[in-house]
């Protein structure tokens, strides 16, 4: 456990689960509702994480740069439009040697495109991220559903980064 940033943390299920594995985290979203639950939630189970409601590209600074950074669904939602922005962002906050397990939708996947999240090629991902990330490990995986019943997990890459 050490501190870590979650990028996209929505209602802060993810965050919640690392602050009760003992890390330090830190939370952002864009949307403020979102983090209103967030808070919500991590008060009813007895957690606490500092949470954002914020454009990442303005999030106020944080003094010391986290030596892990996590996020699912969020690299896959801003690649195509804030690809940039998100790597600078990553290098502002981040330092080398610094981690960055990201789970992102995967281009394997059966299912047609226009059901489940954005997809990548491996090959996609290693190009845009190589210059600023080592790959460290990258596996097929899936993303759980936050419902129970849910018939379909979509085919995701969960992907384990170093800051070159």
């Amino acid at each position: 456990p050490c501190r870590v940033l979650e990028m996209g943390c929505g209602t802060g299920r993810n965050a919640i689960h690392l602050a009760r594995l003992g890390f330090e985290v830190t939370a952002v979203d864009l949307a403020s509702r979102a983090i209103d639950l967030a808070r919500e939630n991590t008060w009813h189970a007895g957690m606490n994480v500092r949470f954002h409601a914020a454009d990442f590209r303005y999030l106020p600074d944080e003094g010391e740069r986290f030596p892990f950074v996590f996020d699912s669904g969020f690299y896959h939602c801003v690649r195509r439009e804030m690809l940039g922005d998100l790597l600078a962002f990553l290098e502002r906050v981040t330092q080398p040697g610094s981690l960055w397990l990201t789970l992102t939708g995967n281009a394997n996947d059966p299912q047609p495109r226009a059901k489940g999240p954005p997809r990548l090629r491996a090959s996609e991902l290693c190009a845009e991220l190589e210059s600023l990330f080592a790959v460290m490990e990258l596996r097929e995986t899936h993303f759980e559903a936050v419902e129970s019943h849910a018939e379909w997990h979509p085919l995701a890459w969960s992907v384990l980064l170093r800051r070159r």
